[in-house]
């Protein structure tokens, strides 16, 4: 997470390319972000790097904890 006064500075960006960089050197394939379904900039940062959402995990509470 980039702290807001840091954001719109191109520093996720290089966050995320570093992290692919790293991928490739090691010949991973595949890798896996998380972020919450109602964070919509974090969303379409993520799209707009080439990032693709697969599912939905869904969380449950129980009321007796």
């Amino acid at each position: 997470m980039i702290d807001k006064a840091y954001r719109r500075k191109g520093i996720a960006k290089q966050l995320l390319d570093g992290a692919k960089d790293f991928f490739n050197e090691k010949g991973v394939r595949y890798f896996t972000v998380y972020t919450s379904e109602d964070n919509e900039g974090a969303i379409e940062f993520y799209k707009k790097n080439g990032l693709s959402p697969i599912n939905i995990t869904l969380l449950g509470k129980l009321s007796s904890f």
